[in-house]
């Protein structure tokens, strides 16, 4: 069970990452139109994310929990 989670988690990732290199594609031929700023938030929201999940991994190492 523990091996099929680890395996979710990494399809999550990928996804994850490949949403965001499609986001910073094609950002540039979206400008100017609405679905810039939507652009711009995925991106964002991605990098908070990570940003998130790494402060959250320090703390967890470091409590020990």
């Amino acid at each position: 069970m523990i091996k099929n989670v680890s395996l979710n988690v990494r399809k999550g990732e990928i996804v994850g990452i490949a949403g965001l290199i499609v986001a910073y594609v094609k950002r540039g031929a979206a400008q100017g139109t609405w679905v810039a700023s939507h652009f711009t938030w995925l991106i964002r929201t991605f990098w908070y994310s990570f940003l998130w999940g790494v402060v959250g991994a320090v703390v967890l190492l470091v409590l020990g929990i």
